[in-house]
């Protein structure tokens, strides 16, 4: 065990010196455009993606406090186990007559959606066409689908198009294009 030690205080320094070691910084408020560090010093937040700013919202707190005093503060398992409520079923409902769709499915972030939709879409039989700035969750995602990732240059349509032939000259059951709308670390578009 000593060598794995070793081994781990060696790859710090190395992170360390190349300006790569990240620690949390705890902040003292919730959500917000402006947020304050532990120390006390107030920043803008720029690194949220809370866009709307719904998780501060009063009246999305005051729903909030009511439901886990009803429903408690956890589902206490997976959805397909015992943690199928009828709230969720609600939300859904709601959420598919707003989009004008026959149905539609919570996830309780992103990473869990990405790591959940593409394997329901592509399998060993199959060929993901991944955008090289996709979100690590979705590169997550196509790893567990087991399908063949390919991954193509960012936002290029004809690199893209080309793939799509190959994929399909090589007997790819189903070709699944995967890509971010928003790249989130430029703020990019894809060019759907």
């Amino acid at each position: 065990m000593a060598g794995a030690d070793a081994l781990a205080r060696e790859e710090l320094v190395a992170i360390s010196a190349n300006g790569l070691l990240r620690s949390f910084e705890p902040l003292r408020t919730g959500a917000g455009t402006e947020v304050e560090l532990s120390s006390g010093e107030r920043l803008v937040n720029f690194s949220a993606n809370d866009y709307l700013g719904l998780a501060a919202h009063p009246a999305i707190r005051h729903s909030l406090a009511e439901g886990a005093a009803q429903w408690g503060t956890g589902a206490g398992a997976s959805r397909l186990v015992c943690g199928d409520y009828l709230p969720h079923h609600a939300l859904e409902q709601e959420l598919a007559r707003f989009e004008g769709t026959e149905r539609t499915v919570l996830f309780n972030s992103g990473y869990s959606a990405n790591c959940g939709v593409v394997p329901a879409f592509a399998g060993p039989e199959d060929v993901v066409l991944s955008d090289a700035l996709n979100h690590a969750s979705l590169v997550d995602g196509c790893r567990l689908s087991r399908a063949r990732t390919e991954v193509y240059p960012h936002r290029d349509v004809a690199a893209l198009e080309a793939a799509m032939r190959r994929a399909r000259q090589q007997g790819a059951r189903r070709v699944l294009v995967a890509t971010d709308t928003v790249f989130s670390m430029d703020g990019d578009l894809a060019p759907l």
